[in-house]
């Protein structure tokens, strides 16, 4: 959070007042909107890296991992994210942004959920449950 404070400063002294002057198409409102996204890009990150180091305790210290074997799961996540964007856009495409959200917000509450049942264990790439 210090960081993200850190750059939201940074933004509002930096930043010019108007990003293009008015000949240029520019608005004064483009100003507010670059930094409420650029505030919003910052805590989304923030928010990542927090799930990412929970996950990495979950793995070395309820799964049993080993830290190159949690982060060997991790990264394989991060795999699988890039190699399913192509097709979340194809969705967007084809079916608009609600459905693609919904199907990934329920996807990763399974998963969540699998995660939370008592006696399920990670074993090499799948979960097993004794």
């Amino acid at each position: 959070m210090p960081l993200t404070a850190l750059v939201a400063i940074g933004i509002v002294r930096l930043l010019p007042e108007i990003v293009q002057t008015e000949t240029e198409g520019g608005h004064p409102a483009l100003n507010r909107i670059l930094l409420a996204a650029t505030l919003v890009a910052a805590l989304t990150f923030a928010v990542m890296i927090g799930c990412f180091y929970i996950a990495e305790q979950y793995l070395q210290r309820v799964a049993g991992f080993s830290a190159l074997g949690a982060s060997g799961r991790a990264g394989a996540g991060g795999a699988a994210v890039g190699l399913a964007a192509p097709l979340a856009g194809k969705l967007v495409d084809r079916y608009g942004e609600q459905f693609p959200a919904v199907l990934g917000f329920v996807g990763a509450g399974v998963g969540l959920a699998i995660l939370g049942i008592r006696g399920c264990r990670w074993t090499s790439w799948s979960l097993c449950c004794r």
